[in-house]
């Protein structure tokens, strides 16, 4: 698979999510696929790290989170660098 595209919008505010991405992959076959709503997080403590969407449902009274896209240890290696390159440009060139 090939990153082919990768749109990051900022959130204004004083959170600790600072931006959330889209990224478009191309694979071998030439399926394009958007992976969206990816979000960038900093706290200003450790590095910007990147999270995938989750979804709050309630369980027992209590709110739950919930994953809604699963990215193996070998895709997250080659794209959130990737991803926080292009959240750097983004806050650079803002």
């Amino acid at each position: 698979m090939e990153v082919s595209e990768i749109k990051v919008f900022l959130v204004k505010g004083n959170s600790k999510l600072k931006a959330k991405a889209h990224v478009t992959v191309r694979t071998e076959n030439g399926w394009e696929l958007t992976l969206k709503g990816l979000r960038i997080h900093d706290d200003g403590i450790k590095a910007p790290w990147v999270g995938v969407p989750t979804e709050r449902y309630s369980k027992n009274g209590k709110d739950e989170y919930t994953e809604m896209l699963w990215i193996n240890q070998t895709a997250q290696s080659d794209l959130y660098p990737k991803v926080l390159f292009a959240y750097k440009e983004k806050i650079r060139t803002a």
